[in-house]
């Protein structure tokens, strides 16, 4: 018999926040996550008798510190300012493991005054509440508290994979090719991916297509970004602009959005016909 939790309700998350009390990690991975926070609960519900509930925990932990970083990435700091967050916080993901760092100082010292900073960036409500819960320093307690295999894959795996890629492409500003919308995704999604196979190759010792699990990652990423082009272009003064260049050469990037000319149109159909096929080539490993 499988454990039944139910699916957490935001509204009553929000309100537990707005008491100021401290969100459990599984609250706090619904606080942002529409899609996410409900699929990883769904763990809890599919889980056999002899499948370990760490696994769930260690989906979760990485589920958290993944979404503080992309929250950071899709603020509205300044592209400068954004580079100088992931530099420190790369310095506190380096340090986690280090067994003559203390966690508590850790999280008093450099996360608080990391956590000021990001903070001026978020965009709404929401993510306040998500940045500041995070800030109390309970993911990376937890995170430092897990067995050393499980902390390299969330860690070293991906969340420094994630901010390094990010960092590259923030400091460029923009893509340039469709291999580099590629290499994108594989940063900030298919690390992801590699991470959640191998918590699942530690936990239960199967071994998964590592390949599909990076395809699913990078698909639901290139989904997102097709989704939010409005979005990314009205924040692009804070965004890299995803749109690779060579795929609207001949008009800019605010002309491709603002524009209704002939050749913004064809431009922007073009656009699609260069980036869908890709998502698809995505799907389809992650279909199987």
């Amino acid at each position: 018999m499988t454990n039944k939790l139910p699916f957490l309700k935001l509204e009553e998350i929000l309100e537990k926040a707005e008491r100021s009390e401290t969100l459990t990690q599984r609250e706090l991975g619904n606080v942002l996550s529409r899609t996410f926070g409900p699929n990883i609960d769904l763990l809890m519900f599919a889980r056999g008798k002899n499948e370990s509930k760490d696994t769930f925990d260690y989906v979760i932990n990485l589920n958290n510190n993944a979404r503080f970083v992309d929250t950071i990435e899709d603020g509205k700091l300044k592209r400068s300012a954004k580079l100088d967050v992931f530099r420190k916080l790369g310095h506190i993901y380096n340090k986690i493991d280090l067994a003559d760092v203390d966690v508590e100082d850790l999280i008093r010292t450099d996360l608080d005054d990391l956590v000021k900073d990001v903070m001026k960036g978020a965009l709404n409500k929401n993510e306040k509440i998500y940045i500041e819960q995070f800030g109390k320093g309970n993911t990376l307690r937890e995170l430092r508290g897990f067995k050393p295999s499980i902390k390299n894959t969330i860690a070293g795996l991906c969340i420094n994979k994630m901010i390094n890629g990010m960092s590259v492409y923030i400091d460029k500003g923009e893509l340039e090719t469709i291999k580099d919308l590629r290499e994108y995704c594989f940063f900030v999604a298919g690390t992801v991916g590699d991470a959640l196979n191998r918590i699942i190759q530690i936990e239960e010792g199967e071994t998964l297509n590592f390949n599909n699990a990076r395809s699913v990652g990078a698909y639901v990423q290139l989904t997102n970004i097709l989704k939010n082009f409005r979005e990314d272009f009205g924040l692009r003064d804070y965004r890299v602009k995803f749109i690779p260049n060579e795929v609207h050469e001949g008009i800019s990037y605010e002309d491709l959005f603002e524009k209704n000319t002939k050749q913004a149109i064809s431009i922007r159909e073009k656009v699609l016909e260069s980036i869908l096929p890709v998502a698809e080539e995505y799907f389809q490993p992650a279909a199987q």
